[in-house]
């Protein structure tokens, strides 16, 4: 009886694992070691002892095993080769594993189980355990926190690891984050990174990479996560005026705080009418039309960049205005000397004629609208004449000096539209032959504002002839 038992045993342990289920046989590899993280190919064998059928085929668990094939039909006697991919998660227990394979036929009622021994190793101790995220989409000025988890499974020993963060947007690093730190055993470590959601980044989808490595630069493992940034259009208009003496200057500012391109958009300005003929653009308008008495320039702007800006600069200049009602200013100021300023004049009656005397005459008026004070009339007699000393008006007083006579006459006030007449006579004291010429006189004021004028005639050219 021992002798069968000992027989029996040797016959299993010397030949393939072979199962006989009805007319199906399975030939699954023996103990076969798998790696955690990886791809594995096995193959198993299935051989149709019955009549030509179809097959399905099947694996449990499902979670680390697909097949090559999930049905197919196997003549009489034919042998086929099923290939199954094998890859056990990151965190997948050592040690020995059980995978049942079944092979069903569709046709008749025949059903073959045969369980598969594999030894699960470990490649690394530390992973990455997920991968957390505050928001999957996100729009322009936003804050995006990455919160990846590491893992270390060893239960006897810590691991230092280093951990890269790489957020790629087409496979273009756009920003990486580094740690270095020291995993104990059988516990986790959350890491923790912010990311600013810029206007310069385009829409679409971006991936987190996350890696970790040993001290030896290894990758031991690496999870992948993605996140969605919005399309934002924002194209912003600020308006900046200037006002100068004679002129505006604008600024049209146009900036694009969106995070994709503004094609093929206008700016518009608008203006008073009255206005149009004093407007000076640096850059012309594309267009312009005259609407409700107010003229609408407009700028096609083909492409903006987002974070980029443009200016459009014009100037209102109001130059030809101004020169115009400054000289306006000046004519009515010069009309108003002309008719309202108080004025002096100076003239004789008669020429020289031998020893006759020569009347000399000073009127002034007050064309002011206002009284006027403090008046005070000047004139001088030159040397060459001689004063007669007799007035027809009120006597000036005198004031002998090396080249002649200084003529003096006051009044203390002077209404509107009052005019008054000095005169005094002249005679030669020797033959002159030919014109004198007398100087100006003077006419010194003061307004009611207390304000001091003096005003001056014209020189005195006297004609004759003196023997």
């Amino acid at each position: 009886m021992k002798n069968k038992i000992l027989f029996l045993i040797i016959i299993c342990l010397a030949l393939p694992i072979i199962v006989n289920a009805n007319n199906v046989e399975i030939v699954v590899p023996e103990t076969t070691p798998v790696y955690t993280n990886q791809d594995q190919e096995l193959q198993i064998l299935v051989k149709n002892n019955g009549a030509k059928d179809t097959f399905y085929f099947s694996i449990w668990p499902q979670t680390w095993g697909t097949l090559e094939k999930y049905w197919m039909p196997i003549k009489t006697g034919e042998t086929i080769t099923l290939n199954v991919n094998i890859n056990p998660p990151i965190d997948s227990k050592q040690g020995m594993q059980i995978f049942k394979i079944t092979v069903s036929s569709l046709d008749g009622e025949d059903t073959t189980i045969k369980e598969m021994y594999l030894n699960v190793k470990r490649t690394a101790d530390v992973y990455v355990s997920e991968i957390g995220l505050n928001k999957e989409i996100l729009d322009p000025g936003e804050k995006l926190i990455i919160e990846p988890i590491i893992k270390n499974v060893n239960p006897s020993q810590s691991n230092r690891v280093y951990t890269t963060i790489e957020i790629l947007k087409d496979e273009a690093l756009i920003e990486k984050f580094e740690d270095f730190s020291t995993i104990k055993e059988d516990s986790t470590k959350k890491l923790s990174h912010s990311f600013d959601i810029k206007l310069e980044y385009s829409s679409g989808s971006y991936k987190i990479k996350v890696f970790v490595k040993d001290e030896t630069n290894k990758i031991l493992h690496e999870k992948n996560e993605y996140f969605q940034i919005n399309s934002i259009y924002n194209v912003e208009k600020e308006k900046e005026v200037k006002n100068r003496f004679i002129f505006s200057k604008v600024t049209l500012k146009i900036e694009n705080k969106g995070n994709i391109p503004a094609k093929d958009f206008y700016v518009t300005e608008s203006i008073p009418s009255f206005t149009k003929n004093f407007f000076y653009p640096e850059t012309e308008p594309s267009s312009f039309e005259e609407k409700d008495n107010r003229v609408i320039y407009t700028w096609l702007i083909k492409t903006l960049p987002p974070g980029e800006k443009v200016e459009i600069k014009y100037q209102l200049r109001f130059t030809n205005v101004v020169l115009g009602a400054l000289v306006v200013i000046i004519l009515a100021t010069l009309i108003i000397w002309f008719f309202f300023q108080p004025k002096l004049s100076k003239k004789y009656i008669g020429p020289f004629r031998g020893q006759e005397e020569v009347k000399v005459s000073l009127s002034f008026k007050n064309k002011e609208r206002k009284q006027i004070k403090n008046v005070v009339v000047k004139d001088f007699v030159p040397s060459i004449v001689k004063l007669v000393d007799k007035f027809d008006t009120i006597a000036p007083k005198t004031k002998r000096k090396a080249d002649g006579i200084e003529l003096t006459w006051k009044i203390s006030k002077l209404k509107p539209k009052e005019e008054r007449v000095f005169t005094y006579k002249i005679k030669p004291i020797i033959g002159i032959t030919g014109d004198l010429k007398l100087p100006k006189a003077t006419f010194m004021y003061e307004t009611k504002k207390g304000k001091k004028k003096r005003i001056c005639s014209k020189s005195l050219m006297i004609k004759g002839k003196v023997k």
